[in-house]
């Protein structure tokens, strides 16, 4: 059996719609895992939850800002989750893995394989 194809997405939407896509085309869905990377140890960009920022308006010792905005709200802005949900597709032969690939590649995941091999020509 040829080694399993690893996607890596940015969203868990794009990541599902990747999974049922390669469902729909006749993959075993138990050969179609979406493993998820992060968990409450590693907050993705821009989610924290204490401790990073203001608790109140500098200056202000207020809670809120002149804006009527929390201070405290600009933690939570632009989160960016990178890379945390990973698509996991075991293929039977070549034939399969070329049908998976091509329809992963309509759903813009990072080829873990593809990079790895770029990281290791540097």
């Amino acid at each position: 059996m040829p080694a399993p194809i690893l996607i890596s997405f940015d969203t868990f939407e794009a990541a599902c719609a990747a999974r049922d896509e390669l469902v729909a085309a006749g993959l075993p869905p138990a050969a179609v895992q979406l493993r998820e990377m992060e968990d409450e140890a590693g907050p993705v960009e821009g989610n924290f939850v204490i401790g990073n920022g203001r608790s109140v308006a500098a200056g202000r010792g207020a809670d809120v800002r002149a804006d009527g905005d929390f201070p405290y709200a600009a933690n939570f802005a632009n989160t960016a989750a990178r890379g945390v949900h990973l698509l996991v597709v075991e293929v039977i032969d070549e034939a399969q893995r070329t049908q998976a690939a091509g329809i992963l590649r309509r759903f813009q995941g990072v080829d873990v394989e593809a990079m790895r091999s770029r990281a290791g020509d540097n």
